[in-house]
């Protein structure tokens, strides 16, 4: 009798003991970390502001429809204050924290160095708004959600050339390099197919944030005969550059960089009529838009710009290989990134090759009392 009390113990203590961990990891949730990697902080922080409110928007979407597989999502935020070392240094850091991949950097100024961190350490750097040519087609851990730069400056020279044909000044930033001066070459090897030719002459660099520099730039265009100006640089440069005043006969052409809402506030009028390129339809009626638009605004209390919009994608993108991945192992994303092949989140399809590069439709725009006025092409 004594024996089968004792049996009858040990059974209900290992059985007990059995549960309490099957009891502990049921009542556990599970966390996928996703590390953010942006400026946070300096010149360009409203472009690392607007990236992280839409990652943000992203991953609460995401968690309330359910998670991945039960898991919820968290986005775990690092400021790469502008500079390549720091990014990669809060990279390294991300990844030791658990993180599966990482959505940055901003700036192409960052690029080099912390997509050879990402290669050498092999995780994936899913970047919303790096579009440097000279990480095209390369078979590596790095993937984008913007096009290559070479696509922003040909459109620049087919805009300029429909709308405002003539002789132009280009002003190149020279701080984030390899951002600009692919994006001027590329529009110079297009507007010189055309019967004004790029005199190299009137090709200028200026310094982000040095008053003297924009003074400079300002002179060199008031000084010149030219009847365009192309200002490769962010909003925040090109309003500096505007407020030193500007003759009236010249028409402004911006990238994508200073296509964004900021550019009126800074700017007022001044930035009256000039021209700029986008990624989105920001007059689009899309539900997905609509909701993402709504959303943002009620959260943050402000529109969202392009960098908002880029990081939604990108987090969405994300989230989709996570989904199929068959683990959370770099090469399992990776290929699970590469076999999506196309994405439509927002406004227009996305479509994504095996190099982790994009195609995606670009619009035209005028830049009329505080307001981007699509321009057919």
């Amino acid at each position: 009798m004594k024996l089968t009390l004792w049996k009858r113990f040990c059974i209900m203590m290992i059985t007990f003991l059995l549960i309490i961990p099957i009891i502990s990891c049921s009542s556990k949730v599970e966390v996928i970390k996703i590390g953010f990697s942006f400026e946070l902080t300096g010149p360009n922080s409203e472009l690392g502001r607007d990236a992280m409110y839409g990652s943000l928007i992203a991953i609460q979407e995401i968690n309330d429809a359910g998670g991945i597989d039960g898991k919820k999502l968290e986005l775990v935020i690092k400021d790469d204050l502008g500079n390549p070392d720091e990014g990669v240094k809060v990279d390294n850091e991300l990844i030791e924290e658990g993180c599966v991949a990482i959505i940055g950097h901003g700036t192409s100024l960052l690029a080099t160095k912390t997509i050879e961190n990402a290669n050498t350490n092999n995780f994936i750097l899913f970047s919303p708004t790096i579009s440097s040519s000279l990480f095209d087609n390369i078979d590596d851990n790095f993937f984008r959600m913007i096009p290559s730069n070479l696509t922003q400056g040909a459109s620049i020279a087919d805009f300029m050339y429909l709308h405002s044909p003539g002789e132009v000044t280009i002003l190149i930033e020279s701080t984030n390099i390899s951002y600009t001066q692919t994006i001027s070459d590329s529009f110079i090897d297009a507007y010189n197919e055309t019967e004004y030719l790029v005199d190299t002459n009137n090709i200028h660099s200026f310094v982000t944030r040095d008053l003297t520099s924009y003074q400079t730039a300002a002179n060199t265009i008031n000084n010149s005969t030219v009847t365009n100006a192309f200002i490769i640089g962010s909003s925040y440069d090109v309003s500096s550059i505007l407020q030193e005043g500007i003759r009236s006969d010249v028409n402004i052409f911006v990238p994508v960089w200073a296509t964004t809402l900021d550019i009126f506030s800074s700017s007022g009028t001044l930035i009256n009529n000039s021209h700029g390129i986008n990624y989105f339809d920001l007059t689009s009626i899309n539900p997905a838009f609509i909701r993402f638009l709504t959303s943002y605004e009620e959260t943050y209390g402000i529109t969202p710009s392009f960098s908002s919009m880029f990081s939604y994608e990108s987090v969405m993108t994300l989230a989709e290989a996570l989904r199929t991945a068959k683990s959370y192992q770099t090469v399992d994303i990776k290929a699970a990134l590469v076999s999506i092949g196309s994405v439509s989140w927002l406004i227009d399809e996305v479509l994504i090759n095996h190099f982790g590069d994009c195609e995606r439709r670009l619009y035209w725009y005028h830049f009329i009392n505080g307001t981007f006025a699509e321009v057919t092409q």
